[in-house]
């Protein structure tokens, strides 16, 4: 499929030259899992989360890693209450 995006473990996903205009920042799963982490807490720009969900929308590793993120925050809600 033209312009679909290639998507490999650890690595930022590619897309055609217009839509990597339209976006603007395209950022690989460590930046990803940096800006995940810093968004749990609140602090990311209005480009950050947008970056943050565009990867996401591909990133079936990254998803996961979101998951149990909050896995583990709900868990740490629980024990302390």
């Amino acid at each position: 499929m033209p312009g679909a995006a290639l998507v490999r473990r650890g690595e930022p996903y590619r897309l055609n030259r217009r839509d990597r205009n339209a976006v603007g920042m395209l950022i690989s799963c460590k930046d990803a899992s940096r800006l995940i982490s810093q968004m749990q807490d609140g602090e990311l720009s209005f480009r950050q989360r947008l970056a943050v969900r565009l990867h996401l929308m591909f990133c079936d590793a990254c998803r996961r890693f979101v998951r149990q993120l909050r896995f583990l925050r709900t868990a740490m809600r629980r024990y302390t209450a």
